[in-house]
C-alpha cells in the first residue's frame, strides 16, 4: 500500500488553521492572565483594608496616616509597634499586619506592592493607601487619620474598586 506524500497545499492549509487558532487563542489567554493579576491586586487591596481596620481596633478607633505608622505613635500608652505594612515590597517587617510572603505586586516583582499617598507614578499592580483628616487633607506618616482609601492600579489604568471607611457621623 503506497501512501501519497504530503502536498504543499496540505501543508499551507494546516499552517493556516494553526495561525487562525493562534490568533483566537493568544488574545484570550493574555486577557484571562491579566484578569487573574487584577484579581490579585484587588485581593492585595482588601488585605490592606483589613490591616487598616485591625490597626484601628488596636489604636482606639484611629487609622494610620501611612503604612509605616505604628499603633504606639497614635496611642503612646500602648507598647504595640504594629503598622500596616512598613515596606513597599515583601518581605514586610515582623511588626507589619500584612506579613505574608505571597503578598507582592502581581505584574512585576520590581514594582512596589504597597505605596503611601495618592497615585503618582501609576505603577501597574501597586496598591496605594491614602489617609485623610476630616477636612479631606492628606495625612502624613506617624499621624492619625479619620478616613482612608485603598486604591490599586491594573495593567494600564487605576482600578474602579476603591475601598474606604466612612467618616464619623455618616
Amino acid at each position: 500500500m503506497n501512501k501519497s506524500p504530503i502536498t504543499l497545499k496540505e501543508i499551507i492549509i494546516s499552517i493556516s488553521i494553526v495561525l487562525i487558532l493562534g490568533t483566537i487563542a493568544i488574545p484570550n489567554y493574555i486577557t484571562s492572565r491579566d484578569r487573574a493579576k487584577i484579581t490579585e491586586v484587588k485581593f492585595n487591596m482588601h488585605s490592606i483594608q483589613l490591616a487598616a481596620e485591625d490597626f484601628s481596633t488596636m489604636a482606639d478607633g484611629m487609622y494610620p496616616g501611612g503604612i509605616k505608622t505604628t499603633v504606639h505613635q497614635l496611642v503612646p500608652s500602648s507598647l504595640n509597634q504594629s503598622c500596616i505594612a512598613g515596606a513597599v515590597r515583601p518581605p514586610f517587617p515582623s511588626n507589619a499586619l500584612v506579613n505574608k510572603l505571597e503578598f507582592q505586586n502581581p505584574f512585576s516583582y520590581y514594582f512596589p506592592a504597597v505605596q503611601n499617598g495618592r497615585i503618582a507614578v501609576r505603577a501597574k499592580g501597586c496598591v496605594y493607601y491614602c489617609a485623610y483628616d476630616l477636612s479631606g487633607n492628606l495625612v502624613g506618616e506617624g499621624e492619625a487619620a479619620v478616613v482612608y482609601e485603598v486604591r490599586g492600579v491594573g495593567r494600564t489604568i487605576p482600578l474602579r474598586l476603591i475601598l474606604s471607611n466612612s467618616p464619623p457621623g455618616e
